[in-house]
């Protein structure tokens, strides 16, 4: 079968993006007790897709947190109600429980006998400081920094 010299067909790939909001009921034992999980105690909690997408935006897309919160309760369509202290407390606790790796990592980069490092200028509450960078092929540590001289250098911890 020919194809119709009379059509053409044209393709528009979008994405949707819409909140989803889980009800997690939690039923009492037989004592009448309620084992709630420690990720449910609040009475709303934030699921694993806003906080790696916040975290995201804030590390890789390097957002402030103010516009982290408005731009993921404007995708939720109001429904987030997400603050700039949660997307704060989201990328505290990726930092906390990354600090393994990234030491792992800074061990690995000490190791090395090149290593690529470059900084980039970021303001941080008006004042002029940067984010440092350290790498080679497959890995890549960031700091940040107030100044980017030998001696700034000097003052980082690994």
């Amino acid at each position: 079968m020919q194809p119709d010299r009379n059509t053409s067909t044209k393709y528009v790939v979008d994405l949707a993006v819409e909140p989803m909001i889980t009800e997690i009921r939690i039923y009492a034992d037989k004592e009448g007790v309620l084992h709630i999980p420690k990720e449910y105690r609040s009475d709303v909690t934030y699921g694993a897709n806003v906080k790696a997408l916040a975290v995201s935006l804030y590390s890789e897309g390097v957002m402030s947190n103010d516009r982290i919160a408005s731009f993921l309760n404007a995708a939720g369509n109001g429904e987030l109600e997400l603050s700039e202290g949660s997307v704060y407390g989201f990328c505290k606790k990726l930092a906390s429980v990354s600090q393994t790796s990234i030491s792992n990592l800074e061990n690995e980069l000490l190791n090395q006998k090149v290593v690529a490092t470059d900084a980039t200028v970021v303001t941080v509450n008006g004042k002029q400081n940067y984010i440092r960078n350290f790498s080679i092929k497959n890995s890549v540590v960031y700091h940040a920094m107030g100044g980017k001289s030998i001696e700034a250098l000097k003052g980082l911890y690994f």
